[in-house]
């Protein structure tokens, strides 16, 4: 993506290690961009060990950095972190033993040229639960302004604001300004500036964008759910007419061929990774639309959760918490719920049983998946497909490798 700022290619020139890890420390920030300042007995000590027998002109002129900027910094301004880590090299020349870990561990305030977090929460964990709404928070109904690094959120719920505002809180530190009343919340550009420069998110439209979701949400499992219920609640929708079904959209925009939404696709990767099955992303039957002077084509992704024991474990384990949207929910999965036989767990699911018919199916080079064991036994192939599961996890069966798309499992005899 083109970015405007001066600056601003070569900054994010490096990879960013919080894309992996959400972990952002303060030597992952443009040294250009943020302002700290530090404990003051620390600031004291530190700045002891710099100056020895030194004038403050002569510390000024062997550390690179302008008297007036230290000057500023003695006396309790924010300083820049580069001038920070020409004052730390300086100081390990002076065989110092002060590291970026101690600096970080002692800074009192942190933020851009005009606005600041007093007492931040150094370094910023977004691998929890609450970073993991922050992130869906700004890939779905938020972003990051241009230039200024804002990081917005909006949504007409203002319980939801409420909550992406604690959320940050809880990420960066306490003191932060609630302006929660208002339809758009804006947060200091710090954290606008951690999200791009420390998590690798970008700034401006996400529509031309097509955004990825950083991979730390997908490497832990705990915090998967939050993300998706963050995205759902902006984005999703439940659909209670004649096809009954839950659904998430998502626009992408072109000059002439849109591309399929990377959010969408790497929810479905989400969902998949805390066992929801949910449908192909397809395109929207919403037409595409002009925007941007008729420059760009928008097209609507949508994707769905139809089956009703993916919706089920939807509710279980993400669920919405807008309140419509829940009760919604709670109406389709009862709908569906009368409608199907075998839904309720039968009695006598017995693994014996299944494994005495796994064996004689098997017989002949044969193998055994959920239907025809379900066939056999009379059950809802959603049981039969558990069974085989748990006899697989008892070594009694193995699973036959390359199953085609959409093609169940299949199971032979393990050899022992």
């Amino acid at each position: 993506m083109k970015k405007d700022l001066l600056s601003l290619k070569d900054l994010t020139e490096k990879e960013q290690n919080g894309w992996y890890t959400g972990v952002v420390h303060i030597w992952d920030l443009p040294e250009e961009l943020v302002f700290i300042d530090l404990e003051q007995n620390f600031k004291k000590e530190f700045l002891k060990s710099l100056k020895g027998n030194l004038s403050w002109e002569k510390l000024a002129s062997y550390s690179r950095i302008s008297h007036k900027k230290l000057e500023h910094f003695i006396e309790g301004h924010r300083t820049s972190l580069g001038v920070i880590w020409k004052l730390l090299e300086f100081s390990k020349n002076n065989e110092n033993k002060i590291t970026k870990e101690d600096i970080e561990k002692n800074v009192i305030r942190i933020g851009g040229h005009q606005s600041e977090i007093k007492d931040p929460k150094l370094p910023f964990n977004f691998n929890s639960l609450d970073g993991a709404k922050i992130i869906a928070a700004c890939l779905h109904d938020g972003g990051i302004r241009n230039k200024s690094f804002l990081f917005f959120y909006t949504n007409e719920n203002s319980k939801k604001r409420k909550e992406i505002f604690n959320s940050v809180k809880n990420v960066f530190g306490e003191n932060i300004t609630d302006n929660t009343d208002s339809e758009i919340v804006e947060f200091f550009n710090i954290v606008g500036i951690v999200l791009v420069f420390g998590i690798g998110l970008e700034t401006g439209q996400k529509v031309i964008n097509n955004p990825h979701i950083p991979q730390f949400i997908s490497k832990n499992k705990k915090i998967i759910p939050f993300y998706l219920g963050q995205a759902f609640d902006d984005d999703g929708y439940v659909c209670k007419g004649k096809n009954k079904f839950i659904g998430i959209t998502s626009n992408t925009a072109n000059e002439k061929n849109p591309p399929i939404s990377n959010l969408l696709l790497d929810i479905k990767n989400l969902l998949e990774l805390i066992d929801i099955q949910s449908q192909n992303v397809v395109k929207s039957k919403v037409r595409p639309k002009f925007f941007h002077d008729n420059i760009y084509i928008s097209q609507e992704w949508k994707l769905s959760i139809k089956n009703i024991y993916s919706l089920i474990k939807f509710k279980e384990n993400i669920n919405f918490g807008i309140d419509y949207k829940k009760q919604d929910l709670n109406e389709i999965i009862e709908k569906l719920k009368s409608s199907l036989k075998f839904f309720n767990k039968p009695r006598g699911l017995s693994e014996r049983e299944a494994f005495q018919i796994s064996k004689t199916i098997c017989k002949n080079n044969r193998y055994i998946d959920k239907n025809i064991l379900a066939s056999e036994m009379g059950f809802s192939a959603y049981w039969t497909k558990d069974l085989l599961k748990r006899l697989e996890e008892k070594e009694l069966l193995q699973r036959l490798p390359d199953r085609k798309y959409k093609e169940s499992s299949k199971f032979v005899i393990k050899v022992k």
